[in-house]
């Protein structure tokens, strides 16, 4: 392994875009930094970003939509079994069982047979998959589809041949929620013997968006409020925690004191 070199794993070209500024502050610093991007179909700007940082080492590798359908699924079903670790976690399953009560109402509302299939039409393709994540519910049931899922879904060969083909030991995600790469990215470097660090992305990513079912070896947040998010919801021990804060706004403020501190009568609002 080169000394002072790491790999970061993007899930989308977004993420690229937002921390490319980073990556390049990293190389000035000499420190080496490959980086693998997740890109699906619907990236159609893919290689205009590609061009667009060319000086950036990027490998692309595809999106996996069946493994990012077994996280949504199995995320939503841990968060229905946990529903006491946040609020937010109740707020997000009563937007899980919505689709199930418009069925309900569908049919009792029209008592013929029929009935089911005309309140099923009504429910968004998007959403039927959360009726599944409902019956799944039971805790049962629920540590059954785990061990299933874990055993034969939650894989991903051609990102595992990727990363052990890299020499770099320190493997950075940038972290915002359920995700085709979660688990498996945890998998696949325990295996391999090295290092994953999530980046939190979001502020919202520890409290509300997933219950993680594997733990990082490192996880960088944001603030003091996010490590508590970290270790009570998520329950990660404070020592895998680091703060490192927020990258994202740093940029914000260089881009203020570069082109507003001279003026008066600003007020910067940075809102979701």
């Amino acid at each position: 392994m080169k000394k002072n070199s790491i790999l970061w794993i993007f899930s989308h070209s977004t993420y690229l875009e937002r921390y490319a500024g980073l990556i390049e502050d990293l190389k000035k610093k000499q420190i080496d930094t490959k980086i693998l991007l997740s890109v699906s179909d619907s990236d159609i700007n893919i290689n205009q970003i590609i061009l667009k940082y060319k000086k950036l080492e990027i490998k692309i590798f595809k999106h996996n939509e069946k493994l990012y359908f077994w996280e949504q699924v199995l995320n939503y079903s841990r968060i229905k079994t946990n529903l006491n670790l946040s609020i937010s976690f109740k707020e997000r399953y009563e937007f899980i069982v919505l689709p199930l009560r418009n069925i309900i109402d569908g049919f009792l509302k029209d008592k013929n047979k029929n009935g089911w299939r005309i309140a099923v039409s009504r429910v968004p393709s998007r959403y039927k998959f959360h009726l599944l994540i409902h019956a799944v519910g039971n805790r049962y049931l629920h540590n059954f589809l785990h061990f299933l899922a874990f055993k034969y879904f939650i894989r991903d060969k051609h990102l595992y041949k990727l990363i052990k083909e890299q020499p770099e030991e320190q493997i950075f995600f940038t972290y915002q929620g359920p995700q085709a790469e979660t688990n498996a990215l945890i998998r696949i470097c325990k295996s391999l013997n090295k290092k994953v660090i999530f980046v939190q992305h979001n502020w919202d990513n520890l409290s509300s968006k997933e219950l993680l079912y594997l733990k990082p070896d490192i996880l960088g947040v944001w603030s003091y409020q996010c490590m508590i998010h970290a270790t009570t919801v998520q329950q990660i021990h404070e020592n895998s925690i680091r703060i490192l804060g927020n990258y994202l706004i740093d940029q914000h403020l260089d881009f203020i004191e570069q082109n507003y501190l001279r003026h008066e009568g600003y007020v910067l609002y940075l809102g979701d």
